[in-house]
């Protein structure tokens, strides 16, 4: 049943108020009122092709409106009077009432071919995406690639992830030198509650190659400044005893120190090292 349904709309005009006609009716005493059942009687013919039929269930085409429309009679006179007289309507022999200026407005369509419609457009979008893809699928792949790489990108960026030697400004360290490097600088970012911005980080690094001149010995001094949660570099005086002989009270010469693990770090600096 819902198969054969059909739906009517009326295509009122963008300057329905501004045409002359509809101004004056507005203008005369009651015209508002005259003006709405104009575009309720629109509305009415739209089933029967802007034809208003008279059953002769009342006395005459003025009652039978004034009843369907719900409209005092002597409105719907006055107004079917106006149009009359502005050719916007006519009233032929049998009482019929023809609606001049409707016919063109009124539009129909059934239930199953708005159905086929949609579904045609939605056919064609989806058509239109499929073709742009096809033939593009290399420019398509190409870009879902770049932004996984540059997700890469930025997440090792984020965990400071280094797997090759890494330079600031001519200061370049060596893969195990910058690994202690970057676990010290975290370090700091959580005594501090701020990581140090990259003309500190710098400073750091220039600092280290000062107090080291070889790779072992800068571990030993990262590390070492790590664990002891030292917001800057300084050789452990171990290290500065070790290099004048200097014993402990067991009687031993500092040997070094050993390289905390990922446990201690955590421990110590409070976070968990990412590798």
């Amino acid at each position: 049943m819902s198969e054969n349904k059909r739906y009517y709309w009326l295509r009122l005009k963008d300057d329905f108020f501004e045409q002359r006609e509809i101004k004056k009716l507005r203008k005369v005493a009651g015209g508002d009122t005259y003006t709405i059942i104009y575009l309720k009687l629109q509305l009415l013919s739209l089933k029967t092709e802007g034809n208003v039929f008279f059953e002769g269930t009342e006395e005459d085409i003025y009652e039978q409106i004034s009843l369907e429309l719900d409209e005092e009679i002597e409105n719907v006179k006055m107004t079917l009077m106006f149009l009359q007289k502005n050719r916007m309507v006519s009233i032929d022999d049998n009482q019929d009432l023809i609606m001049n200026e409707t016919k063109e407005l009124i539009g129909t369509e059934t239930a199953s071919t708005i159905r086929s419609r949609k579904s045609r457009e939605k056919s064609n979008i989806q058509e239109v995406k499929a073709l742009q893809c096809n033939t593009d699928a290399t420019k398509c792949n190409g870009e879902k690639e770049k932004e996984k790489e540059k997700d890469i990108r930025e997440r090792d960026k984020e965990k400071n992830i280094y797997t090759k030697k890494e330079s600031l400004s001519g200061y370049e360290f060596a893969v195990e030198v910058e690994s202690a490097f970057q676990k010290f600088i975290d370090c700091v970012e959580v005594k501090n509650g701020k990581r140090p911005n990259a003309h500190q980080i710098q400073l750091h690094r220039k600092r280290l190659l000062e107090l080291s001149g070889d790779d072992s010995g800068r571990v030993e001094i990262l590390n070492y400044s790590a664990m002891a949660g030292w917001g800057t570099l300084h050789i452990p005086k171990e290290i500065e005893d070790a290099k004048k002989g200097v014993k402990n009270s067991n009687g031993e010469v500092y040997s070094g120190y050993s390289n905390p693990s990922d446990s201690d770090y955590e421990n110590t600096c409070g976070f968990r090292v990412v590798t």
